[in-house]
């Protein structure tokens, strides 16, 4: 279904400039919704004209020349390659292919097909009407060759893009589905809420039903109605707000498709002024039959035409009779899948007559026995709060109201989470409720807000400026930032942060990167616009950061599951915060100009710290890991691939710990250490990191200060791969032994030898301890080092006394310590010397007094100390003179 409002925001709807008075100004409170009524033009015009395809297809006619120009918004650099596809190509792995689309400015010949198919390339398809040129796979690194042969009839080569699921695929993109849900067991508590600040819920909804005030055995368990309509009970005539709900936590009841099937989605708007139709989008994913049924109020003539994903009118019937039927068998066509598009035009009578078409189209289940259109955390209740009327008008003081009656009732409901898809226009910031916004936090509500859809012409605005809020950005099925994602301003917080947040899936309207969001479609549209509702319990699409929030809002709800307390404290609401941020990996890459830089593990304003992954902000919720174990893991670069791996570890003072990431050849994998706490805004604090994208080991060496839980977290940045992760700790207690010298290498028995020993302390805290001197193991002596500093050392001399020794070598060595707590004792001995001791008198150390030694005493006879002739061996009474007095010494000691 669509709703009936305005579509000239991009990503949203208007309120009315009078609904809201800030300050004495006046602003329009705007909904961020994805485009609700589905426009054909990017450019934000909500009706196409339909006189020039009328007459070229409904009647014959003339073909139109395909209309071909260069498209600066994604060739920035104007060298005929796809700024996004330049990426692929430099990340791509050597030898690997890429599927390509090639647009000329020419018709497509025989040269041009001959240069593809020279360069390795295979041709899938020529274009001759929507387009000159042709798709088909070629190896990357020929992508510029064949550029440069084409030259100046090159109008872009773009990436093949594959088409993707909607909320079925988003959820599995973010690595919820069904990992989180299958593999870890988190599904969201049945005995916690999400409140949801919107157009309201539809309780009718299987997916978002029944209702229960404070029944928790119903899906809906708590309602408020803050505007003057005052209802009662839970109503969603604005249906966003039912498609939100059905993102954070819906059941996918409505349809339990595994494999192949069907699926019906609704379609439903006001008729434009004649000559003018609406677009809406059907991604058939099997060969079948796409089945159309169109009723209107009014004697309008409508136009129901079926286009398929070449942009090729395949099929259509017009008149005044209701309903207008049309079929489309796609299993025989060229294309019998793909993203086709449906019109609703207005070819006579009377605009805002209301229309509505049932879809029917073939569709493929994800086989892994959930529910088909299933929310992030399915098991999670809902609370409605309607803040925005049945017209769709919302102020500023609807909102506060609703976010008091949240706070109010938050134990009573057990609201957890609120998501709120809303924003000021025009990103304007209002501090008032920005502090609102964050008092809703700092009472225990992990709080999520739209970053707006308002690239590039407005920033973020409030609520998602507030400080402690999650502001979400909205990434495509390629995990790129999307064109109408709104970035931050910084100088516009109060407090000068970063924002978004994160990014999560919102869909795009691009087709090449992805499709629109698949949620639930409220059962209260279609009897608003003049009809019983004719596809109870269905979906629709939608595109916008309105549906990033939710996304954000349902992790952040199977995250309080798993920290299994709550206590509704500030404190608990940041930490849920700091482990979504902290376990996001950047995209590095984006729609149009909208890419984020590569920031290793800081903030930007385009993604935050990048797209979630469920998976491992649950792992650094609940799994540890523990040190000198080797972990193995792969990562890699497809949407649905594993990004991030994280856990807890312990880590005590007094040590040092090295962890170190084998990084598998040809890939760029980065590591982090985060802090145990978010600083004082819930943003998560790195404490050493190992960034380098050459490295193929990354190694973090950390000293804690306070012992306690931190988070080991490896993210992926390009290539694929496995890699080992291991982390070891070794005591800062560590004194060690660097030398033992002593005065000399041979000593006269009974003579006195100075032993020099150098001792370290290469810990982190003074060290008092004692020092050993030994020979051959015997003690020659000991001393205490006091308060030796980190990382200085100190030499020691130690006085040997040689007496009643035996002749013979002896080893000089030294222990230092060991000290308390030190874990490290290999280097705490250290034996670094040898000497010899000898009879008095035996100068050349062959163990006898004789002649050889007379004749080196006789050769040094008469000299002294600082002469040539002088040998200190001949001094044998230690006079510095070598004479007579020696000469008896050595007679007296005669050996022969």
């Amino acid at each position: 279904m669509k709703a009936l409002y305005s579509a000239n925001i991009f990503g949203g709807f208007t309120l009315k400039p009078e609904q809201c008075l800030l300050l004495g100004s006046v602003f329009s409170f705007m909904l961020f919704l994805a485009i609700i009524a589905p426009i054909f033009s990017y450019g934000g015009k909500a009706e196409e004209p339909l006189l020039n395809d009328a007459k070229n297809n409904m009647g014959g006619g003339n073909l139109v020349q395909p209309v071909v120009y260069h498209p600066d918004r994604i060739d920035k650099n104007f060298n005929g390659l796809q700024d996004s596809l330049e990426n692929l190509i430099s990340r791509a792995n050597h030898g690997s292919s890429l599927p390509v689309v090639v647009t000329l400015y020419n018709p497509v010949s025989s040269q041009d097909l001959n240069h593809f198919g020279v360069l390795g390339g295979h041709v899938s398809y020529v274009y001759k009407y929507v387009a000159f040129g042709f798709a088909g796979v070629i190896p990357a690194i020929s992508i510029l060759e064949f550029a440069r042969l084409e030259g100046a009839n090159l109008a872009i080569i773009e990436y093949d893009a594959p088409l993707q699921y909607h909320l079925d695929y988003s959820v599995a993109q973010t690595r919820a589905r069904p990992i989180v849900w299958d593999t870890y067991g988190y599904n969201g508590s049945s005995s916690q809420s999400i409140a949801i600040l919107d157009t309201g819920i539809d309780d009718s909804h299987i997916d978002l039903g029944p209702y229960g005030d404070l029944d928790f055995t119903s899906k809906i368990v708590g309602w408020y109605d803050a505007t003057s309509d005052g209802a009662l009970t839970p109503e969603d005539y604005g249906e966003h707000g039912s498609h939100v709900a059905g993102i954070a936590a819906g059941s996918g009841m409505a349809n339990s498709l595994q494999g192949s099937g069907t699926i019906k989605t609704t379609f439903t708007y006001t008729l434009p002024s004649a000559g003018y139709g609406y677009i809406d989008y059907l991604d058939v994913k099997n060969p079948g039959i796409i089945g159309l049924d169109c009723s209107w109020s009014g004697n309008n003539r409508v136009l129901l035409r079926l286009y398929d994903p070449s942009g090729v009118n395949v099929a259509e019937t017009s008149g005044t009779s209701k309903p207008l039927l049309l079929n489309y068998d796609t299993s025989e066509t060229t294309y019998p899948t793909g993203r086709y598009r449906v019109l609703v035009g207005n070819l006579a009578g009377a605009k805002g007559n209301p229309f509505s078409v049932v879809e029917t189209y073939p569709y493929e289940g994800r086989n892994d026995e959930h529910n088909l259109f299933v929310g992030v955390a399915p098991n999670a209740r809902l609370v409605g709060v309607k803040v925005f009327n049945n017209a769709g008008s919302g102020t500023i003081s609807t909102v506060m109201a609703g976010m008091d009656w949240v706070i109010q009732n938050r134990l009573s409901y057990h609201i957890v989470v609120a998501s709120m898809s809303l924003s000021l226009e025009n990103g304007v910031v209002d501090t008032t409720l920005d502090q609102k916004a964050d008092t809703m936090v700092k009472n225990g509500i992990v709080t999520t807000v739209s970053a707006g859809n308002n690239y590039p012409d407005y920033t973020i605005g409030s609520p998602g400026t507030a400080a402690y809020v999650i502001t979400v950005a909205a990434t495509n099925d390629q995990d790129g930032i999307t064109d109408y994602s709104s970035n931050g301003n910084q100088a516009k917080n109060e407090y000068g942060l970063i924002k978004p947040d994160v990014a999560a899936p919102g869909g795009t309207f691009q087709s090449q990167f992805g499709n629109k969001i698949v949620s639930t479609d409220s059962n209260d549209v279609d009897a608003q616009v003049g009809f019983a509702d004719r596809n109870v319990n269905d979906y629709q699409q939608m595109a916008g950061t309105s549906m990033s929030a939710p996304h954000v809002a349902g992790l952040a709800a199977l995250i309080v599951q798993a920290m299994d307390s709550w206590s509704w404290s500030q404190a608990d609401a940041l930490k849920v915060k700091m482990l979504i941020s902290m376990t996001a990996s950047e995209t590095q890459s984006g729609e149009s100009s909208n890419a984020p830089p590569l920031n290793r593990g800081d903030k930007d304003s385009k993604e935050g710290y990048g797209r979630i992954n469920a998976d491992a902000a649950i792992e650094a919720t609940t799994m540890s890991y523990d040190l000198g174990q080797i972990v193995t893991e792969g990562l890699g670069p497809n949407p649905l691939d594993k990004k991030v791996w994280a856990r807890k570890v312990s880590l005590q003072t007094g040590y040092r710990y090295t962890f170190s990431l084998s990084v598998p050849s040809g890939a760029d994998y980065d590591l982090y250490l985060y802090q145990s706490t978010p600083d004082q805004y819930g943003q998560p604090i790195i404490v050493s990191k190992s960034t380098s994208a050459s490295n193929l080991i990354e190694t973090i060496e950390y000293t804690p200060s306070v012992a306690g839980t931190y988070y080991i977290v490896v993210k992926w940045v390009s290539g694929t791969g496995t890699f080992d992760v291991q982390g070891i700790g070794e005591s800062l207690h560590d004194v060690s032994v660097l030398s033992v010298v002593p005065a000399t290498s041979a000593v006269y028995v009974g003579r006195l030898v100075n032993v020099a020993v150098k001792v370290a302390n290469r810990g982190t805290v003074n060290e008092t301890f004692d020092v050993r001197a030994l020979f051959n193991g015997s003690e020659m002596g000991t001393q205490t080092v006091t308060d030796l500093l980190p990382n200085t050392n100190v030499t020691l001399t130690f006085v040997w006394n040689t007496t009643n020794l035996s002749l013979g070598y002896y080893v000089i060595s030294a222990i230092a310590g060991p000290v308390l707590e030190e874990t490290k004792v290999s280097d705490n001995t250290l034996s670094d010397g040898t000497v010899q001791a000898k009879t008095l008198g035996d100068i050349n150390g062959d163990w006898s007094v004789n002649i050889f030694d007379a004749i080196i005493l006789s050769t040094a006879y008469g000299s002294s100390v600082g002469e040539p002739e002088y040998q200190p061996n001949a001094d044998l009474n230690y006079d510095e003179l070598i004479n007579l007095f020696d000469a008896i010494i050595l007679s007296s000691n005669w050996t022969g």
